[in-house]
């Protein structure tokens, strides 16, 4: 687990925590699950919670699959969410 501490030009501080667990259920697939917490440091309205959950295929050769999903809730009651999906080839 990560944290950030930033002092702000204008007051306040700003944290950002991340965390990222990972787990094999099988050979060659890990599922992952990322939550994460941004504050404000009280100066303006984005603080946001985002939550991350994604498979990630590897079957031992040249190339993986990530399958992601985040979901990013703001304070201020606004949310987004994304699907992300990556194909990665080693030469």
């Amino acid at each position: 687990m990560d944290a950030n501490l930033q002092v702000k030009d204008l007051g306040g501080r700003s944290w950002l925590v991340v965390n990222e667990t990972s787990v094999e259920v099988y050979r060659g697939i890990w599922l992952k699950f990322s939550p994460q917490l941004r504050t404000s440091g009280g100066v303006s309205g984005d603080s946001s919670v985002r939550l991350g959950f994604a498979a990630v295929l590897l079957p031992r050769t040249h190339w993986n699959v990530n399958l992601g999903y985040y979901y990013e809730q703001a304070v201020d009651g606004g949310s987004t969410s994304t699907a992300l999906a990556q194909l990665h080839l080693f030469m």
